[in-house]
C-alpha cells in the first residue's frame, strides 16, 4: 500500500514525488494505528495479495475526497484477522483464547488462576485480556 504518486513533471522527463501524497501517507498511516493497527507493514503485507481492489478503492478515496471509511474498514478487517491468528497461535500452545470486539482473551483457568470473584452484580469471569496476562507475567513472549 505505498501511497506514493510520481508525476513526470521534472526536468528531461525524470519523475519527482508528489509531497502532497506523502503527506497523505503520513495520514493513513495516522489512521491505521488509530484503530490498533500496530504493524502497517504487515497490514502492508496483508491488504496487498488479499484484498488488492478495495485497498485502491481505500486510496483513491482517500486522496480525492479525504475519505477514510473505507481504510478504516480494511484496518478493522487486518485486526480481526491478526487477533484470529495470535489467538490460534496461542491455543496451539495448550491456552484458552478467545478474540472478541478487537481484544484476545486468555482463560486464566488455563494459566492455573482462579475465575475473578463475583463483585456486586457483575459475575465473576475465566477471561482476562492477552495484555493483562503478559503485563503480569503469566505469558512470556519471545522474539
Amino acid at each position: 500500500m505505498r501511497f506514493v504518486q510520481e508525476d513526470a513533471g521534472g526536468p528531461n522527463g525524470t519523475r519527482s514525488r508528489s509531497r502532497g501524497v506523502a503527506v497523505d501517507h503520513e495520514a493513513a498511516e495516522h489512521v491505521i494505528h488509530f484503530l490498533c493497527v500496530e504493524n502497517p507493514a504487515g497490514f502492508e503485507q496483508w491488504v496487498q495479495p488479499n484484498h488488492p481492489d478495495v485497498a485502491s478503492d481505500a486510496i483513491r478515496d482517500m486522496l480525492t475526497t479525504r475519505s477514510v471509511g473505507k481504510l478504516q474498514a480494511l484496518g478493522r478487517r487486518y485486526v480481526e484477522y491478526s487477533n484470529g491468528q495470535l489467538a490460534r497461535t496461542i491455543q496451539s500452545k495448550g491456552v484458552g483464547t478467545e478474540a472478541r470486539d478487537g481484544i484476545v482473551y486468555v482463560s486464566r483457568k488455563s494459566l492455573g488462576l482462579p475465575v475473578t470473584p463475583r463483585r456486586g452484580d457483575f459475575g465473576g469471569s475465566d477471561l482476562m485480556p492477552l495484555r493483562d496476562a503478559i503485563r503480569a507475567g503469566h505469558i512470556e513472549v519471545n522474539g
